[in-house]
């Protein structure tokens, strides 16, 4: 409502009440954590706006619509799929955009893995594409390696990382420098 409200005073003349990709992002993060049924349908309409104001969305909030996409509406295969395809439709839109994936993508892109693939081999499968992707731009950080000890079996951990599950410490020195060249922090 207040987001309407605001769109409102805008077309009514008030300019500062132009719509910004600040507001479309405070947005898409309040959608990627509720509990909404139907969130990965708002998060599309958030992204189809952005248009309407003559806004592209930017690295934060296509990092949180990968986080919405991750939530299916139902259990059922068509829609866990459905999901999935439009998180990797939107990881690779950000790959070939001037901002690039970043860590916070791939990390999205796992936490997605997690809830939309139900057997385990495919899941492994896909965290596999996921990682190698990650891999090959350089985007492997603390936080990527912490979400897969925690998300994958210790010895599917060790099959994609090289890393020991057992270390109390992640070891960021014992991975190659090419995959960890383009660490970024920001969203």
């Amino acid at each position: 409502r207040l987001f309407n409200n605001m769109v409102a005073l805008f077309k009514e003349g008030i300019e500062e009440c132009r719509p910004s990709l600040k507001s479309f992002g405070q947005l898409m993060v309040i959608v990627a954590k509720s509990d909404h049924k139907f969130k990965r349908c708002i998060g599309r309409k958030l992204l189809d706006k952005t248009k309407d104001y003559g806004l592209d969305p930017d690295l934060m909030i296509l990092n949180w619509y990968l986080r919405v996409c991750s939530e299916p509406t139902n259990s059922c295969d068509t829609e866990r799929r459905e999901c999935w395809e439009e998180a990797l439709s939107t990881l690779e839109s950000l790959r070939s955009s001037k901002w690039g994936a970043n860590s916070h993508s791939y990390n999205a892109m796992f936490f997605a893995c997690d809830r939309l693939f139900v057997d385990p081999d495919q899941r492994f499968d896909m965290m596999s594409d996921v990682f190698e992707k990650c891999k090959d731009d350089g985007q492997v950080d603390r936080r990527i390696i912490s979400s897969l000890l925690r998300l994958l079996p210790p010895c599917q951990f060790e099959k994609l990382t090289t890393l020991s599950s057992h270390d109390k410490r992640i070891q960021m020195s014992r991975l190659p420098k090419e995959w960890c060249r383009h660490k970024t922090s920001h969203q």
